[in-house]
């Protein structure tokens, strides 16, 4: 009875962890860039019933472990905004904190200007206000480099504007409003530069995947809002038969109590 009690509060606590994190999906079917979050659960020790044969083991109830992202690739939605950009492909935006100095790094490239007047100077920022790095990790100064285009070149601003890639993407940490940073299990950012990669046609095998930078294009939340649903139900009746399990061991040690 007491195991029941146990196994079925963690089914419910389990269950509504779930429950919040597909509500935050559901409520994020529409935010640029985001990437759908799946809650993983492990299984608590199973015990052995003694004498049983054949051996029949009983678990001890679930907990949640871990929050696990998809980072497939969002549809492209088109814009024509200037400070709109697009990654296709695997890839990051790395965004540095001006308060902390923090590198963060997203696939949202909802961008906008910041004039600093006592700079003289225009940024490319993003709604929090987090300065857009380049390829060397560098602030965008898009004053200064327009100045330094040759006569008879184009700027184009995308050029400017630094992907990064992970070794295992799956080892970001999400830190909210739509940002991940590095951990140990990510591995270090690394900037993607098209000029280092080696690759020659005539050895054969398949060619690198080379990602690019759209302008006047966002990425659209990769969130299947059926498959969501079709969660939300699945963790719904499952935290109703957590419930009843509780329920049901109550009512036994109600019982238990009265026989004595």
């Amino acid at each position: 009875m007491i195991r029941g009690f146990f196994s079925g509060a963690s089914g419910l606590k389990s269950q509504q962890q779930k429950l919040n994190v597909v509500a935050n999906n559901i409520a994020n079917v529409g935010t640029t860039g985001f990437k759908t979050q799946n809650q993983q659960f492990s299984s608590l020790v199973y015990r052995n019933v003694n004498g049983a044969l054949p051996p029949i083991s009983t678990g001890h109830g679930v907990r949640p472990v871990d929050i696990a992202t998809d980072f497939s690739q969002g549809q492209p939605s088109r814009t024509d905004s200037l400070t709109d950009f697009y990654i296709n492909g695997d890839g990051f935006f790395a965004v540095e904190n001006d308060a902390t100095g923090e590198i963060y790094y997203t696939r949202n490239g909802n961008f906008q200007y910041h004039v600093l007047a006592d700079e003289e100077a225009k940024y490319l920022i993003t709604p929090m206000g987090h300065y857009v790095l380049d390829s060397e990790g560098e602030r965008i100064n898009i004053t200064e480099r327009m100045e330094e285009v040759d006569e008879g070149q184009l700027f184009s601003l995308k050029d400017q504007i630094g992907i990064y890639r992970f070794a295992n993407n799956f080892g970001l940490e999400h830190v909210g409003d739509n940002l991940f940073k590095e951990t140990e299990v990510s591995g270090e950012a690394e900037a993607f530069i098209a000029e280092d990669i080696d690759y020659d046609p005539e050895d054969g095998g398949e060619p690198p995947e080379v990602p690019e930078i759209l302008e006047g294009y966002l990425e659209n939340s990769n969130i299947n809002l059926a498959d969501e649903m079709v969660k939300m139900i699945e963790a719904q009746r499952a935290f109703q038969f957590n419930s009843r399990v509780v329920g049901v061991a109550d009512e036994l040690a109600q019982t238990m109590n009265q026989m004595r």
